[in-house]
């Protein structure tokens, strides 16, 4: 799986995925950088970006993926993994994970 880094504004400014194909681990150290947050961050870039947009901040989120319709459930899946026990599945699918597993 891969993350995208997603610019978020207060208001009516509308998002901006900012980097994409990311790690969760790097996509996670992007996020923690003081940069980018429009409340830590001091650079001149992100001061003026503020200073244009308002309040704004750097979040992540996996990159959506191509789906294909279960051929139990009918759930729209991950395409690259029909046949793997996951929780897009609908819960009486057996390919939905169970408590315990």
């Amino acid at each position: 799986m891969t993350y995208e880094i997603v610019r978020f504004y207060q208001g009516d400014h509308p998002q901006e995925v900012i980097a994409t194909g990311l790690s969760l681990e790097d996509a996670k150290a992007h996020c923690n950088d003081p940069e980018t947050s429009s409340r830590t961050a001091t650079g001149a870039e992100a001061v003026a970006r503020t200073e244009e947009h308002g309040p704004w901040f750097d979040g992540f989120r996996a990159e959506a993926t191509d789906t294909e319709p279960c051929d139990e459930c009918g759930a729209e899946i991950p395409a690259d993994a029909p046949d793997m026990v996951n929780d897009a599945h609908d819960p009486s699918c057996s390919l939905y994970p169970t408590a315990g597993e």
